[in-house]
């Protein structure tokens, strides 16, 4: 039989740094969560019904998980998080491109956030 064992999982020895999530009830989106960021690009313009990815996101959401684990600062827009934006961009770029075979865009959000 084929698959991964759970029991890292099972041990919390989870052998993953990060996971790659997939929106689709609410948006048409995807995600990426490391130990201590959570970031999330959505496309506005799909029907999560009709539409099940995108070729171009926004940026929606990046949360600072250890600072803020009840996720109500979002840091998309502030300045001193722009290298983790680039670092975790890359990263689910990557996964899209391997799960789903495809090259995406991804906008940045233009929304001001107050800090």
């Amino acid at each position: 039989m084929e698959g991964v064992s759970l029991l890292d999982l099972v041990n919390k020895q989870s052998k993953r740094d990060d996971i790659f999530i997939q929106i689709s009830e609410s948006y048409v989106g995807r995600a990426i969560r490391t130990k201590k960021y959570k970031y999330c690009i959505i496309d506005y313009t799909k029907n999560p019904y009709k539409d099940k990815d995108s070729n171009e996101y926004t940026e929606c959401y990046l949360y600072d998980l250890e600072k803020d684990p009840l996720e109500k600062n979002n840091l998309i827009n502030i300045k001193e998080y722009e290298n983790i934006k680039i670092e975790l961009r890359t990263k689910i770029k990557k996964y899209i491109k391997d799960i789903e075979n495809k090259d995406v865009d991804i906008k940045h959000n233009d929304i001001k956030i107050k800090k």
